[in-house]
């Protein structure tokens, strides 16, 4: 088996267990998103990671995972369930699926109209936005890559831009 081959299985595997987003209080407008991703079928995860369309069975996870981006794009703050008091035992139970909302929703959306693109651009920057608030360099860290996911996809659905 190929060491890519390999390192997709293993990521699929840890994925299904740190999607599910338990951690995160059930009045972030995120959650909903995590309940959704956990959803997703093996092969539309194997997709997901690969960057591949996704099946006719993924759409209502991407409905779901977009209403939620739009009400947290809503939300002017989020609790991300972090304990301070752990101190260095600390957790972010939120970050390791984040990145998937937009990669999910982006490589759903086909060929979006002008303004669906500025809506959801505006929905991951204000998901990157509630990310980074922590303050912590893993939050800073993952506000950057979902800024980037944005822009990347904003350049390349209005301008015809394809990054490198």
């Amino acid at each position: 088996m190929k060491l890519h081959t390999c390192m997709v299985i293993v990521g699929l595997w840890c994925g299904a267990l740190l999607l599910s987003g338990a951690d995160v209080p059930a009045d972030n407008p995120y959650a909903p998103a995590y309940a959704a991703m956990a959803r997703l079928s093996e092969a539309d995860r194997k997709a997901l990671a690969e960057r591949k369309p996704l099946s006719a069975e993924a759409a209502p996870v991407v409905g779901d995972v977009r209403r939620a981006l739009s009400a947290g794009g809503q939300a002017k703050s989020v609790d991300w369930g972090i304990n301070y008091e752990a101190g260095s035992e600390m957790s972010f139970p939120f970050i390791t699926g984040i990145r998937n909302f937009p990669r999910l929703v982006f490589l759903a959306a086909g060929k979006p109209a002008a303004g669906e693109v500025v809506d959801l651009s505006l929905d991951v920057f204000a998901l990157a936005r509630h990310a980074g608030r922590e303050n912590m360099l893993i939050t800073w860290m993952v506000e950057r890559v979902l800024e980037q996911q944005a822009t990347a996809w904003v350049e390349k659905k209005l301008f015809g831009v394809v990054a490198g």
